[in-house]
C-alpha cells in the first residue's frame, strides 16, 4: 500500500499524527532528553546520584501500565490519553520554579520537589502512552508502518534540531538557571501545540463499544507466555542496560573529562539528529520490505561500534569535538534504526491485533522497570567510581569506562537473543531476497 492509496480521513490523522510527533520531540529535547535537562540538575547543584534517581521515575512508572492499559480499553483510549497527556504537561511547567525553589529553601527541598514534579509528570505518561500504543493501531496501516515511523523520525528530528538550535542560543547568551527557565519555557509552548494537534486524531472508542471485554491486569500478564514476546523483552532489557547508563550522563562525560563546553556537548545533538535524518526513510524502506528484526539487529551493531568510539574519545585535545560530532552522527543513524526497527517488530510481527492492550500493556510494563534500574544504577555506580583513573591498554580510564566496557557485552547478549525471534526472516534470507531482486532486475535490463 502506498500513502496515496489510503484514504483521505486517514491521510489527514496520519498528518495530524507527525505533526503531534514532531511538536512533542521538541519538547522532549528541550525538557526532558538531552543536554539540557541533565546540565539543569547538574547546574544546580545535583549529584550523578540524585540526577539518576531522578531520570528513573520516569521509565518506573511504566509498571501502572498493568492497570492503565485495561482502564484506557475500558474509558477510551482517546479520552484517556488527551486527559492524561495534557495533565502531565501542566504539571512539567512548575519545573520553571525549581530555581525559585532552590533560592528559598536550598538543595534538599529542590531535589525533593524536582523529584514530586517527576513523579507526577511520569504517572501521567504512563496513562497516556498506554492508551495511544494501541490507538496507533486503528490509524496507521500496517502496510506503512516502517515507512511512517521512518518519516515521523525524519520530522522529529528536524523538530529536534531545531530546539537544539533554540536552546543552544539560550545557553549561550544567557546567564545563570535563567537560561534554563527560558528553555523550558519554549519546550512547555510545543507540549501545548502537540496536544492540540493529537486532540484531532480519530478513533480510540472504549472496547466494549466495539463488541469486546477490556482486560483484566491477569490477562495483561498472562500473555508474558508467548515465546516470541519473551525473547523481544529479553533483548530489549539487555540493550537498555548497555544504551541507557552510559547515554543518560554523556552530556556530563563530554563536558566534565573530554573538555567541551557547555554550548560544544549541545551540539552534538545536533550529529545524532544529523545521522538519524540521513538514515531514517532508508531504514523505514528495509524493515517494511526485510522486517523490524533485521533493522534492529543492524541498529545495535552500529551501536557497538559507536560505544568503542566513545572510549577512544581523546581528552581536551584540538581535534575532541570533531571526532565527537563524527561518533554522534553515527550514533544517530544507529538510533533511527534501533527506533525504527524495534517498533515494526512489536507492532507488526510480535502483538495479535485481538490482544494489542494486554502486549502493549506488558511490553510497557516492563521497559518501565528496565528503563528506570538503567539510570539509577548509572548515577549511583558514577558516584562511586568518582576515583577511577589510569590507563587499560588503549582505554583511558574514567568512571566512566566500566558503562562503555558493560554497554558492547550487553549489546552483543542482546543481539544473540533477539536473533533467536521466529517472527521475522533470517539475514539469510533477507540476503537471498535482496539478490534475487537484484537478478531480477538484471535480467529485466538485458531484455
Amino acid at each position: 500500500m502506498s500513502i496515496t492509496t489510503i484514504p483521505t480521513r486517514r491521510r489527514r490523522a496520519l498528518a495530524f499524527s507527525l505533526a503531534a510527533d514532531a511538536l512533542n520531540s521538541m519538547f522532549a529535547q528541550l525538557v526532558l532528553g538531552g543536554a539540557f535537562f541533565v546540565l539543569f540538575m547538574s547546574e544546580m547543584g545535583l549529584s550523578k546520584g540524585q540526577i539518576g534517581f531522578i531520570s528513573s521515575l520516569l521509565p518506573f512508572a511504566g509498571i501502572l501500565a498493568l492497570v492503565s492499559g485495561p482502564a484506557a480499553a475500558r474509558w477510551g483510549y482517546r479520552r484517556v490519553f488527551l486527559i492524561a497527556w495534557g495533565l502531565r504537561k501542566i504539571v512539567m511547567a512548575t519545573l520553571v520554579l525549581a530555581p525559585l525553589v532552590l533560592a528559598t529553601w536550598g538543595l534538599p527541598a529542590t531535589f525533593a520537589y524536582v523529584s514530586v514534579v517527576f513523579a507526577l509528570f511520569s504517572i501521567g505518561r504512563a496513562f497516556a502512552e498506554t492508551a495511544l500504543n494501541p490507538w496507533t493501531l486503528e490509524y496507521i496501516p500496517d502496510s506503512i508502518r516502517g515507512k511512517y515511523q521512518a518519516v515521523s523520525n525524519i520530522l522529529a528530528t528536524l523538530s529536534a534540531g531545531v530546539a537544539v538550535a533554540i536552546g543552544s542560543y539560550v545557553i549561550g547568551r544567557v546567564a545563570g538557571l535563567a537560561r534554563f527557565q527560558i528553555i523550558v519555557s519554549v519546550g512547555m509552548l510545543c507540549a501545548a501545540l502537540a496536544w492540540v494537534m493529537a486532540s484531532r486524531l480519530p478513533g480510540g472508542a472504549p472496547v466494549h463499544q466495539s463488541g469486546g471485554r477490556p482486560p483484566s491486569w491477569r490477562q495483561v500478564l498472562a500473555v508474558a507466555n508467548d515465546p516470541d514476546l519473551r525473547r523481544y523483552l529479553a533483548g530489549f532489557a539487555l540493550y537498555t542496560f548497555g544504551y541507557v547508563p552510559a547515554a543518560s550522563f554523556l552530556p556530563l562525560f563530554m563536558k566534565d573529562l573530554v573538555g567541551l563546553s557547555e554550548q560544544q556537548v549541545v551540539l552534538l545533538q545536533n550529529g545524532a539528529l544529523v545521522g538519524a535524518l540521513l538514515s531514517g526513510y532508508v531504514w523505514g524502506w528495509l524493515a517494511d520490505r526485510y522486517g523490524g528484526k533485521l533493522v534492529w539487529l543492524a541498529g545495535i551493531l552500529l551501536r557497538c561500534a559507536a560505544a568503542i568510539g566513545w572510549l577512544l574519545m581523546p581528552r581536551y585535545a584540538p581535534a575532541s569535538l570533531g571526532i565527537a560530532f563524527a561518533i554522534a552522527i553515527f550514533d544517530g543513524v544507529a538510533n533511527s534504526s534501533l527506533a525504527i526497527g524495534s517498533t515494526r517488530l512489536l507492532y507488526i510481527s510480535i502483538v495479535p491485533r485481538a490482544q494489542k492492550t494486554e502486549y502493549l500493556a506488558l511490553h510497557y510494563a516492563f521497559a518501565g522497570i528496565v528503563g528506570g534500574i538503567a539510570p539509577l544504577a548509572a548515577g549511583m555506580l558514577l558516584d562511586q567510581l568518582k576515583g577511577l583513573s589510569g590507563r587499560l591498554l588503549f582505554f583511558q580510564l574514567d568512571p566512566f569506562t566500566p558503562l562503555f566496557l558493560s554497554s558492547l557485552a550487553l549489546y552483543l547478549a542482546g543481539m544473540a537473543v533477539l536473533s533467536r525471534i521466529r517472527a521475522e526472516g533470517s539475514v539469510a534470507g533477507a540476503a537471498r531476497a535482496a539478490a534475487g531482486g537484484l537478478v531480477r532486475r538484471l535480467a529485466r535490463s538485458r531484455r
